[in-house]
């Protein structure tokens, strides 16, 4: 082969990451989130990581373990969320602890809000981050561990 470099179409996850100015969103991360290591003394992922994995999760609609295993299996989703194939990717207990932060904080309206201002022009993609299932919260989750209907890592509400 004369060419060795690999051509690569655009995704979805490709045109929503130039359509989007993320540095705002990652300066009230920063404001609402006190990351620390973990006990193994371990620092945090980046918490714009963390939230584009959270919007990755939605747009699929992924549960926390599929998110997980997505994360290792997909370049795009890497891509996405700012990782490269030899980085560390989030586990599903680190995906929930994060969103639950969040939850906790009660900062999601903020950062949807701003995600989808930024859309909005784009309608397609709009309807596809808020899940197209009538809810705008696209953050809001019943919880970690088991969804109503008994399957593992929680559905967007």
């Amino acid at each position: 082969m004369a060419n060795n470099k690999r051509k690569t179409n655009l995704t979805k996850l490709d045109a929503i990451n130039k359509l989007i100015d993320w540095a705002p969103i990652e300066r009230q991360l920063h404001k609402f989130l006190k990351r620390r290591k973990n006990a193994a003394g371990k620092p945090p992922y980046p918490a714009l990581v963390m939230f584009k994995v959270l919007v990755v999760q939605n747009l699929y609609g992924l549960s926390d373990a599929e998110t997980e295993e997505q994360l290792r299996d997909r370049i795009s989703f890497l891509r996405f969320a700012g990782l490269s194939i030899n980085d560390d990717t989030p586990d599903s207990s680190t995906i929930c602890r994060f969103r639950s932060k969040l939850l906790g904080e009660r900062k999601t309206e903020i950062l949807h809000k701003m995600v989808l201002s930024q859309l909005q022009p784009y309608g397609e993609l709009k309807h596809g981050v808020s899940g197209g299932n009538g809810n705008n919260d696209v953050f809001r989750r019943y919880g970690c561990g088991v969804d109503r209907k008994g399957r593992s890592g929680a559905l967007w509400v």
